[in-house]
């Protein structure tokens, strides 16, 4: 009997919880979306009034709001991965409107950084059947992290289609020219809460990747990293073109 109750308090706190962390989702994001659609459109209005010397600023208040609604994001989603209240909404979707839509988001973070993003598509990308709102976030994950650790370089993303054994694959390669990692920093990284000592004082909040590669399993794909200290490093993030999803992360 007391364990039967202890299940049910249980069950009820986690309810609880996961009520109260919809609700100050939404209470959160919802301003951090504001003040990043308001500066955009202060930005352009300063363009065209002439009055370039308030851009720096505008852009700064926007990649703060950015990296603050990141966090956010990521907090909640590791919440909810934790409680195995993460749940997948697979829909059909063209890819190439999804790329276009991630490279517009990540802009202005890297004007900060004075990088350069190129992006090479494979013309027969077609649909996959995902969670886009997931492929996104990892998209945005990845290149956020890509930009953090570069200054003044290029990053690439290559997305393209193959098919193994008769199975059809998306593969999403972002490469940059930063700081690098050793293979002991490597091993640590897709660790929740683990935060990287890259010397330069940016190893973030430890969450991003992690919930990137949590993103990744439960659509039954992959992530995997190449890197050398100094020359940079290449993540590449492959996901089934039809994602059926898996019980277990």
């Amino acid at each position: 009997l007391e364990s039967k109750r202890a299940k049910v308090q249980t069950h009820a706190a986690n309810q609880a919880k996961e009520q109260f962390l919809a609700n100050m989702g939404v209470e959160l994001r919802t301003p951090m979306n504001a003040i990043m659609g308001y500066t955009e459109i202060l930005q352009e209005d300063a363009r065209e009034q002439g009055l370039s010397d308030l851009i720096p600023d505008l852009q700064n208040i926007h990649g703060a709001s950015y990296h603050l609604l990141d966090l956010i994001n990521n907090l909640f989603d590791m919440s909810r991965i934790e409680s195995s209240q993460m749940d997948l909404y697979i829909e059909t979707f063209d890819i190439a409107p999804i790329i276009q839509d991630v490279v517009a988001t990540i802009s202005p973070l890297l004007v900060n950084h004075s990088n350069l993003l190129k992006v090479f598509c494979d013309p027969a990308l077609g649909t996959m059947s995902a969670d886009l709102t997931k492929v996104r976030q990892n998209l945005l994950n990845l290149l956020t992290n890509a930009n953090k650790f570069s200054q003044q370089s290029t990053i690439s993303l290559t997305v393209m289609r193959e098919t193994v054994e008769g199975v059809d694959w998306i593969l999403c390669r972002v490469a940059d020219q930063g700081i690098g990692m050793t293979q002991e920093q490597i091993k640590k990284l897709f660790q929740a809460f683990m935060q990287i000592d890259t010397g330069i004082g940016k190893s973030g909040n430890g969450l991003g990747l992690a919930i990137t590669k949590k993103f990744c399993q439960i659509m039954g794909g992959d992530i995997w990293v190449e890197s050398q200290v100094g020359e940079g490093s290449t993540f590449t993030m492959r996901l089934p073109a039809q994602v059926t999803p898996v019980e277990e992360l």
